[in-house]
């Protein structure tokens, strides 16, 4: 396999990045640079190919430990460190954004610049659920329903699906892939029906973010919700 030097300059991440910035560069060429190099049978873009492909996705290689890591062909302990320090330093970031999130008042757009690249590459419609406690803290984050490219169909009933009774806040992310990020009908009257579920629970519904491309509808600022 071709080592990365030998690779047209356009397609190594460090020339790359330079050239283009950081945020040109995909998830395995951004693993490619932590690694740093590969083997002889694999260079470090292959090698993050490999482990992304296996993990399924960035998430889940928070959860191995180094020695699961290091299972990996091309993956050492010290290249087990780094990989799992920069994506606990990623980890920490947000919930540093996030805790912004109330300061001085709800703001849907931490909501969106923080959770718009869960949804960027979909190609199917996505209901994500966060969980708040009283103080604000994230408590739990999940998909709630995964549907097609044409529809989300799902049961009111899970976004109340979760074991943690110190829920007090509710905020309901979902994408369209067609037209705007306008709520249809249905997307009206589900998210009333969760909001009045949620009352009477003692459960605040925050808001309800559609997202579409680099746009969103926030249920919230268009004072929808009773809570406004």
């Amino acid at each position: 396999m071709a080592r990365i030097n030998d690779l047209p300059e356009e397609d190594c991440p460090r020339e790359k990045a330079l050239k283009k910035g950081i945020k040109s560069l995909t998830n395995s060429e951004l693993l490619a640079l932590i690694i740093g190099c590969g083997t002889k049978k694999l260079n470090a873009i292959e090698v993050s190919q490999n482990l992304l492909l296996s993990c399924g996705n960035l998430s889940n290689i928070c959860n191995l430990s180094i020695s699961e890591l290091k299972k990996f062909e091309g993956i050492s302990t010290v290249n087990s460190l780094k990989i799992l320090g920069a994506l606990m330093l990623a980890n920490r970031l947000q919930d540093e954004l996030m805790k912004n999130l109330f300061k001085p008042t709800y703001n849907s757009l931490i909501v969106f610049k923080n959770y718009i690249h869960l949804f960027l590459k979909e190609s199917s419609e996505i209901m994500f659920a966060i969980y708040f406690d009283r103080n604000n803290d994230v408590i739990e984050e999940k998909i709630i329903s995964k549907g097609n490219e044409n529809n989300l169909n799902f049961n009111i009933k899970e976004v109340f699906n979760f074991k943690d009774y110190l829920v007090r806040k509710i905020l309901l992310i979902h994408n369209h892939l067609y037209d705007s990020c306008l709520p249809s009908n249905n997307d009206i009257l589900s998210t009333l029906a969760i909001e009045k579920i949620a009352n009477e629970k003692g459960i605040i519904l925050l808001d309800h973010l559609i997202i579409f491309k680099d746009k969103y509808f926030s249920f919230f600022d268009s004072k929808l919700l009773s809570n406004n």
